[in-house]
């Protein structure tokens, strides 16, 4: 069953915590398929035979209705995924997530701050980009009060391409955001399961460098053709912006985009 634990739950990254314990969060639901908000649980006792997860509270506040199948040029719809969250990061007393909703019409890029003690939800925002459907995003943050989102998007024009958005936790803004990598025009009619369950961008991942925290690496999933794909990583250095991000101040290094075809003709994995 979902409940007490959630739907799809996800560990958050917490590189400075230590001890026996840690923070889950995930989609919460309300009934048989109604998302009420995201469960905030703790697993305590880690590494002993008595380990519980204990939900603690219910966050409230956020959007909840699951992405809508995106379209492509060739006109044919992929799997936007729900309301799952990719991951979820915390620093210091705050909680990053981000995950894919649906706001009038189109997928936009939730993301919001959680206090970790109250579980309380401090700030929400979203992305979004003009007739595009955003989904499957993923989220870094560092101690500077920086945080990264990467996510795909594509319309009915424009043919699938991974995107990122530079944030503020200071500020709780994002810049715009930029492509950091377009398929070609050979896989604008992507298809492999048929109808919209075609699966694309849920093998991605956002960190931070752990040598350098003000560069964030991005690991996003790409399609080359119709049938097979390839991951592109991208190092983003966000040391100009320090804790104030200003519009057209990330560096995206030059030779620091890197298209791989790792992941060659095989099969999205199933819900």
């Amino acid at each position: 069953t979902n409940a007490p634990v959630g739907f799809t739950p996800q560990a958050v990254t917490d590189t400075a915590a230590s001890g026996t314990s840690t923070t889950v969060l995930s989609s919460a639901f309300g009934g048989t398929s109604s998302t009420t908000g995201l469960y905030l649980s703790t697993v305590s006792g880690a590494n002993t035979s008595s380990a519980t997860l204990t939900p603690t509270t219910t966050v409230t506040g956020v959007f909840t209705t699951s992405p809508a199948a995106p379209t492509q040029p060739g006109g044919t719809s992929y799997d936007g995924g729900d309301t799952r969250l990719a991951a979820a990061t915390q620093v210091n007393n705050q909680i990053f997530f981000a995950n894919s909703v649906l706001v009038s019409g189109l997928d936009e890029i939730q993301w919001g701050i959680i206090d970790g003690s109250s579980g309380v939800l401090q700030h929400l925002g979203l992305i979004s980009m003009s007739g595009l459907y955003l989904t499957y995003p993923s989220i870094a943050a560092n101690a500077d009060g920086t945080f990264v989102i990467s996510f795909n998007g594509s319309g009915s024009t424009s043919v699938i391409g991974d995107y990122y958005a530079v944030c503020s936790s200071v500020t709780f803004t994002c810049q715009n955001p930029v492509e950091d990598y377009t398929s070609p025009s050979s896989a604008n009619n992507y298809d492999l399961l048929g109808g919209n369950r075609n699966r694309w961008g849920d093998y991605s991942w956002t960190t931070v460098d752990p040598t350098n925290p003000a560069d964030f690496w991005l690991f996003q999933e790409y399609a080359q053709t119709n049938l097979s794909w390839g991951t592109v990583i991208t190092q983003v250095s966000t040391a100009v912006q320090q804790t104030v991000p200003e519009p057209g101040s990330v560096l995206l290094l030059g030779n620091g985009v890197l298209a791989f075809g790792l992941l060659r003709r095989r099969r999205p994995r199933p819900y």
